[in-house]
């Protein structure tokens, strides 16, 4: 998400949905240990709508098909057990020019359309031995981005450190690839709030071992979520919480919240609603 912050990109931006922004407060704030003034939801939106729309004119392009065939969908992969075996095995008609779309869309993936994570990554793992299957996955793919071009993520922030909390979501799915019966991971971590949800990473990761039970997936799940962005970003919240103490002085004794854990099949009603009502109405994600 960071290269929407540098301006690299033409097409993605950042939009600033809320008040301006807050004053830093002075030396003379900080030694009378006087925590800022609260301040309300701030929000931002990732816009890559432009990228998505170039995704698929390049598609149309490399496939020589109308725009015509990219129906409405739903979900943007397609279920392997509906692909004949056949399809798994001959050569596709993109076999030459696959890369040339699906990292494209890995961008857009990994920049802010988790959405997308799952089937571009299995797309991009077969680049080099490309079939009719992925001819199909990817057509469905390119129709589900037309369908949902309008799609960006929308954070927002409106409390102090204290009162927000990381969130770390896990799942696994089982046997999901036909070919080899490996399971996939799968984790999103957030900063939750009474006021805030701010998406601050995710990941889609093909498991290295074929599990036994969807149990044994979950926890290969939960163990790679923890380690590549549970345990590394408590350090980074810990020196947030620190800082944050060194600026408003002895004073503030709110206690931090803890971080949290949830399994995607279950989230404890304590969890704030992926809306709120701002000063200009509701702010979406």
């Amino acid at each position: 998400m960071n290269g929407t912050l540098n301006g690299a990109v033409a097409c993605s931006s950042m939009l600033l949905l809320s008040a301006p922004r807050q004053q830093q407060p002075s030396s003379r704030d900080r030694a009378i240990a006087r925590p800022p003034p609260k301040i309300g939801p701030q929000g931002w939106q990732y816009d890559v709508r432009g990228h998505v729309r170039q995704c698929v004119d390049r598609y149309l392009e490399l496939a020589r098909v109308d725009e015509t065939k990219l129906r409405k969908v739903t979900t943007p992969c397609i279920d392997d057990h509906h692909l004949p075996i056949t399809d798994f095995e001959e050569k596709g008609r993109l076999h030459a020019e696959a890369s040339k779309i699906v990292l494209k869309i890995l961008y857009v993936a990994r920049l802010c359309r988790c959405d997308l994570l799952w089937t571009v990554n299995d797309l991009a793992r077969r680049v080099t031995k490309w079939t009719i299957a992925c001819d199909k996955r990817l057509h469905r793919l390119v129709s589900y981005m037309q369908s949902t071009v309008e799609y960006v993520q929308v954070n927002y922030m409106g409390d102090v450190p204290m009162d927000c909390t990381l969130a770390l979501f896990c799942d696994a799915s089982f046997a999901g690839d036909v070919v080899d019966s490996k399971s996939t991971s799968g984790a999103l971590l957030c900063l939750v709030g009474p006021n805030t949800f701010v998406i601050l990473d995710w990941f889609c990761k093909k498991q290295g071992a074929v599990s036994h039970s969807s149990s044994e997936a979950e926890i290969l799940s939960l163990d790679a979520a923890l380690r590549m962005m549970g345990l590394p970003t408590l350090n980074l919240w810990d020196r947030v919480i620190d800082t944050y103490h060194g600026l408003v002085g002895p004073a503030s004794t709110t206690p931090w919240r803890q971080p949290q854990v949830h399994d995607i099949d279950w989230v404890p009603p304590s969890l704030p609603p992926l809306s709120v009502r701002g000063p200009s109405g509701y702010i979406r994600i």
